[in-house]
């Protein structure tokens, strides 16, 4: 994920602003309204950003945990191994991962969509609605 996107300075407000109540929220955020957050979010996405990183980077996802490979295979063999052996060339063998457990989809509840202003509420579900496409 890039770090020196030209937002780095306003995401830190933004999400001090966010913290804030409701009522607050419009005379502190330095963006001028919560629509300016996805501004900030396409902006570091234009600079390189993948979408998940972004919605990470702004807490709206979780990050995955690591997976540990569960076997090596030797390349262009079929040869395969728990560990590398020692003094093995490490690049010279690929990782095998397990296919991670599947959650179910949870989308967000209209109580969670409504907590933002109604002009944003179009754009909230359009991504809500490609998240679930992508991973179901």
């Amino acid at each position: 994920m890039k770090t020196d996107c030209a937002y780095e300075g306003a995401i830190t407000a933004i999400k001090a602003a966010l913290a804030q109540p409701a009522q607050d929220y419009a005379a502190k955020n330095p963006l001028g309204g919560p629509a300016k957050i996805f501004d900030a979010m396409a902006a570091c996405i234009r600079a390189g950003d993948s979408f998940d990183a972004v919605l990470r980077q702004y807490g709206f996802a979780e990050a995955q945990p690591v997976q540990e490979p569960v076997a090596w295979q030797w390349l262009g063999s079929a040869q395969f191994r728990k560990k590398i052996p020692k003094g093995a060339d490490k690049t010279a063998w690929s990782p095998l991962y397990t296919t991670p457990p599947q959650r179910p989809w949870v989308g967000l509840t209209d109580e969670e969509i409504n907590k933002w202003t109604p002009e944003i509420h179009g754009v909230i579900q359009a991504i809500e609605a490609k998240l679930k496409e992508k991973n179901s």
